[in-house]
């Protein structure tokens, strides 16, 4: 088939235009740049407390920030759960709202060696999003009145096995080794006018990508046994570093008429994702209240594919705090003195840039959590918030995420001492 040379070079003009008459949503509009959104929590914990973690160690939930929180497990945890979000997105002549339900991933961690924090987990994590559908009217003098639409799906998943161990002067260490995979998936169609004498088309963009990463933590001691503090205990700070090197991308760009799809061009090249620092600082206030906080800082502006960087890409960074109450004196058959309580604020400025406009989201969290067992909690979490701005015809993002998490504790591969 031969291909339409004047249309291909549509498609490239405006698949980075989102106008403005918006009929269909499937995710996040500034999802379609760079990997996708960003995602820092998977499980419900982690949303309910608003997203900090570099440096909190405990045997309640597999950590996914810093493998160094894996020395407070006790016992044998597994991890899963479901993830819900809503989102209003507005521009200044129309919204639309969408919803999404997606896996939030598993995990697992059991101890080797308490005396030495000496620990180790495995499990499959998404890393990005991509979800979003958009549907527009257009009217040109050439092309006439017809409809674009534009959808996307998928992001990059880590299969990851980690450890920590437990340094002289009780700091801690962990480390997980990552392997990157993921699809995905971008499309387009045109449709004209019967009068117009143009053909409707459609192009695919199919993405697949793999490679090798690793994640660095390191969690202090106890700096409150130093201070005549009373009431304060567990006082530490937290390092984390993800390096995520370069990925292997394949591209395959295929075109579509009402005859048939060909395959028009097939590429592939190296990705360079960067690096990702995390600062955090928790402590106990009466070992009843737990307040912690975290900041994440990531180059995005730095992301190139072969060397060349790309745009509306723009560093990113993360503010969150957070706190927990849980009565650690709760006695068992005593349902609501076992209830953890949480809440937590966040703001980042996200990877996404136009022009001088940068995206921004602002959020409230909040969760609980409820005793199935001595071992096991299910665990909900309910986040809102605000993203985006539409000044310079941009679209702001009013969303809800809700998550349902389950943390199933079990005895597996605990060595009982004789």
């Amino acid at each position: 088939m031969k291909m339409n040379i004047k249309k291909i070079t549509l498609y490239v003009l405006i698949v980075g235009f989102f106008s403005a008459n918006l009929f269909a949503g499937g995710g996040s509009i500034y999802s379609r740049y760079g990997k996708g959104d960003v995602l820092n929590y998977n499980f419900a914990r982690q949303l309910g407390i608003g997203g900090v973690g570099i440096s909190l160690i405990n045997n309640f939930t597999v950590s996914t920030f810093n493998p160094a929180g894996l020395s407070g497990i006790k016992n044998t945890i597994l991890q899963t759960g479901l993830n819900f979000s809503g989102v209003n997105i507005d521009s200044d002549n129309s919204s639309v709202i969408y919803h999404n339900t997606t896996f939030s991933g598993f995990t697992i961690a059991f101890p080797i060696q308490r005396d030495y924090g000496i620990s180790a987990s495995i499990g499959i994590l998404p890393v990005t999003d991509v979800n979003y559908a958009v549907k527009s009217s257009i009217t040109t003098n050439d092309l006439g009145n017809y409809e674009f639409s534009t959808d996307g799906k998928g992001g990059i998943t880590k299969v990851f096995v980690g450890f920590s161990y437990q340094l002289p002067f009780e700091f801690i260490l962990g480390a997980t080794f990552e392997f990157f995979t993921g699809k995905i998936e971008k499309s387009a169609l045109f449709n004209f006018d019967t009068d117009s004498g143009l053909q409707n088309s459609a192009y695919r963009l199919q993405t697949g990508h793999n490679g090798l990463g690793t994640t660095l933590g390191l969690i202090s001691s106890d700096i409150s046994k130093y201070f005549d503090w009373k009431s304060v205990s567990d006082f530490r700070i937290g390092l984390s570093f993800n390096y995520f090197g370069k990925l292997n991308t394949k591209n395959i760009f295929y075109a579509r008429s009402v005859v048939e799809e060909v395959e028009v061009f097939n590429l592939v090249y190296k990705e360079y994702i960067p690096y990702r620092l995390g600062l955090g600082a928790s402590m106990k206030l009466d070992n009843v209240w737990l307040f912690s906080s975290d900041f994440l800082y990531q180059p995005w502006g730095d992301y190139n594919i072969d060397g060349v960087k790309t745009d509306n890409l723009d560093d990113y960074y993360r503010f969150n705090v957070g706190m927990e109450y849980r009565n650690p004196k709760a006695k068992p058959g005593h349902f609501w003195e076992q209830v953890a309580y949480r809440a937590g604020l966040s703001f980042e400025r996200s990877i996404y840039r136009f022009d001088e406009e940068r995206i921004k989201e602002y959020a409230v969290h909040g969760g609980i959590s409820f005793p199935v067992s001595n071992l096991t909690n299910i665990d909900f979490a309910i986040s809102a918030g605000m993203r985006g701005t539409k000044n310079a015809n941009l679209l702001r993002e009013a969303f809800l995420k809700a998550a349902l998490s389950i943390e199933f504790g079990e005895i597996w591969f605990v060595r009982h001492e004789r």
